[in-house]
């Protein structure tokens, strides 16, 4: 990929990385909000399960993976823009670096110096 490629994926996925934080921020306060209040009522009302805490505890840990992996998989993949601009910019390089469109492009460069030459001379030359 090419710097503009890496450019625009990195755009990408510094806006992704915003709305996911903010998501992960309600759905973290949310899960935390719930596990204390259900923490709390376990201790009031004393309910010993048997093997209830563990359970408990293999659930937090396995949502706070699941929740970790999403978060990954939300903000690193780009959207269908994206992949549409990264493959623009780099067939854009490979026309760009053809011997073809160098035959036409130098030459237009060419004149275009020369054009901008006249015109600078034409606007500071006295009234």
């Amino acid at each position: 990929m090419n710097k503009l490629s890496w450019l625009i994926y990195l755009m990408q996925v510094s806006e992704n990385l915003s709305i996911g934080a903010m998501i992960f921020l309600i759905i973290g306060t949310v899960g935390a909000t719930l596990a204390g209040l259900f923490c709390f009522l376990n201790s009031v009302f004393d309910d010993k399960r048997e093997g209830w805490d563990t359970w408990v505890q293999i659930m937090t840990r396995a949502g706070a993976w699941i929740l970790l992996v999403l978060f990954i998989v939300a903000t690193m993949l780009p959207s269908r823009q994206t992949l549409t601009l990264i493959a623009a910019s780099e067939i854009g390089e490979k026309l760009t670096n053809s011997d073809g469109v160098k035959s036409v492009v130098d030459p237009g460069l060419d004149l275009l110096k020369a054009w901008i030459r006249r015109e600078t001379e034409r606007l500071s030359a006295p009234k």
